[in-house]
């Protein structure tokens, strides 16, 4: 089992963030055993596996390996120049050999051929998908940072989360999380927080731009 800890990557998610999730007894072997439910679909998962194995030379077993337990997944409302009403995500995997998870997320976007721009920010470069029209704010995006692998739908949010310090603005600065804080933050396997009001808010958002188009 794993010790319930702390985490502090709430205070590297901005006050905007609609929802917040944490948790350090992730396991994507049992996730990916879930899925697996029926033979054909358990069938398919192992051909990936192997697809990406024989892509980046790291064996199916390894590849799972290379995912620790922590993760953050921080989730902003629409943005108002966005073109498409779809939230803005960010996640963040932990891993403890960077030196082989690195090279292989390098080998699949090279074996892919997707176009990509780099932009430092500090220490880190984060890579965008550059063979695509941003939506707005939206562009696909991912940084190595440390022992993190960072993955988002935008380039803001990986700036927020490289950039925010304790005390400077993140989602522990936000009013509503702040009344909660207390009860919230304590010593856990995993941490959920849901704005609700601002998450219906949103929902309506996208049905009423889901009308426009029928």
């Amino acid at each position: 089992l794993v010790e319930p800890a702390l985490p502090d990557s709430f205070n590297r998610v901005s006050g905007d963030t609609i929802f917040y999730y944490w948790t350090n007894n992730f396991d994507l072997k049992r996730t990916l055993a879930m899925f697996a439910g029926t033979e054909s679909s358990g069938a398919q998962i192992e051909a990936n596996l192997e697809g990406l194995a024989q892509i980046t030379g790291v064996t199916p077993e390894r590849l799972i390996e290379l995912i620790d337990s922590e993760v953050t997944i921080g989730v902003k409302g629409i943005g108002k120049k966005q073109l498409v009403p779809i939230p803005l995500f960010l996640l963040v995997l932990k891993s403890s050999d960077m030196e082989t998870l690195q090279p292989a997320v390098e080998k699949l976007i090279s074996h892919f051929q997707i176009p990509t721009r780099e932009k430092t920010i500090g220490e880190a470069e984060i890579i965008t998908w550059g063979g695509i029209v941003g939506m707005g704010t939206v562009q696909p995006s991912l940084s190595f940072v440390g022992d993190s692998l960072i993955i988002s739908s935008n380039r803001t949010q990986i700036n927020e989360y490289l950039s925010l310090k304790e005390g400077t603005g993140g989602l522990a600065q936000n009013n509503f999380f702040m009344q909660l804080e207390e009860d919230l933050i304590q010593p856990s396997n995993f941490i959920t927080y849901l704005d609700f009001g601002e998450t219906i808010t949103n929902v309506k958002e996208r049905v009423s731009w889901g009308s426009t188009l029928v």
